[in-house]
């Protein structure tokens, strides 16, 4: 009788874990002067912006920190990012990770981040 009511809780323990996680996905749309966006999963994105100045908007349904990768064509990242702005419900502070990339915290949040980038060697 043990081993029996001892199954279905492992049972009903591994459904109740399976239904809770949900995968990670990262909303990313262009709003000004964004070319493409390649994505590397939920936490890693690479936005090309031939002008050196653009503008996009991010969300997750899970918390991440997200990492993003500014270039101007495939074989030329933005030489030094002079600034980075953040607006929505959920400001997040950017962390400066090289001269091209940043990375900042999602919520999971129903409304998206603004984020605009500008290169200083545009």
């Amino acid at each position: 009788m043990k081993k029996v009511i001892m199954g279905v809780v492992i049972i009903g323990l591994g459904v109740l874990l399976a239904g809770c996680g949900s995968e990670a996905k990262l909303m990313v749309k262009p709003i000004k002067s964004v070319e493409k966006i390649v994505q590397f999963g939920a936490e890693k994105t690479d936005i090309y912006c031939p002008t050196g100045i653009c503008q996009f908007s991010m969300s997750s349904n899970t918390s991440s920190k997200v990492t993003v990768n500014m270039f101007y064509s495939a074989d030329k990242p933005f030489t030094k990012i002079e600034g980075v702005s953040v607006t929505g419900e959920q400001k997040s502070p950017v962390k400066m990770l090289s001269t091209h990339s940043f990375s900042l915290d999602l919520s999971s949040q129903s409304h998206d981040l603004s984020v605009q980038v500008v290169d200083y060697y545009r």
